[in-house]
Parts: C-alpha cells; structure tokens; sequence
C-alpha cells in the first residue's frame, strides 16, 4: 500500500489498480484510476539582473533557476515583462524577446530584450509558469 503522497509529483499521471485480499488470496481488479497529484504555482526567480548593451538597444535579463523542489514541478517557461518606466503571451523558442510578455522555455536562465530605446529607462520582471500557473513575479529591476 502507498501511503506517501508527499513522494507524488505534481502534473504526473498515475494509475491505481484496487483489488480485494483475503485469506482466499487476491481478486480481479475492481476499478483503475487516473489522476495526478495537485500543482500549485512556484515562487518567482531570485536573482533578477539586466545588462544593457552599450547602445541601449538591447538588455540581457537574467535569473536564478529554480530547482525542481522550488518550483513544485516542472518549470514550462518563465514570463519576462518589460515597460517603460514611465508606464505603469507569446512564447519563445529563443532566448530573444522584442515584445512584453515574453515567454521563454523554462530551460532558459536569460533573454535579451532587443529594439529598445535607448533613452528610456525600463522595468523588468520574470515570473516562472507550471501546471499549477503563475504567481507573482520577481522583485522589479529597473533597466537604465
């Protein structure tokens, strides 16, 4: 008998086969169940920090990965938002981004916002998604 349910992983299946024992010895399955263990939303990253390039036209966003413990199942990508600090989903294959959000592989520990202007100041955030969904984001790094 499994009795652990802290050993289950969020978003995998998991198939239980329900027999009867008695002294007689063990009958045909009764029921199979599939299910899987509840996900809930990870913290955001840690360690947010942006580069931006010498023309201003494209900063580097960086983060701390979460491990899988951290992030209470696998990590489907982080979300990168940016703005204009004056102003208060489309997902990547890359580790490149011109528009907010900006989805990127949960593999990834940075993307380089690109098409800036390089007059403006921007705020930056990364979020981290699973199958439990998104919490809030990172602490707000401005980009000068």
């Amino acid at each position: 008998i499994f009795t652990d349910n802290q050993a289950l992983v969020a978003e995998v299946p998991y198939k239980v086969t329900v027999t009867a024992r008695n002294s007689a010895g063990e009958g045909d399955p009764v029921e199979i169940v599939n299910f899987t263990e509840e996900s809930s939303s990870p913290p955001p990253p840690s360690s947010v920090t942006t580069l931006r390039t010498d023309d201003g036209r494209e900063i580097l966003v960086s983060w701390t990965p979460l491990t899988l413990v951290e992030a209470k199942s696998l990590i489907q990508f982080y979300r990168v938002t940016f703005d204009p600090v004056s102003v208060s989903p489309k997902r990547q294959s890359g580790a490149t981004c011109s528009q907010s959000p900006c989805d990127v592989l949960g593999t990834e520990i940075s993307v380089m916002i690109t098409g800036l202007d390089p007059s403006t100041s921007y705020v930056v955030q990364v979020s981290v998604v699973n199958g439990g969904g998104q919490r809030g984001p990172s602490a707000v790094v401005i980009a000068e």
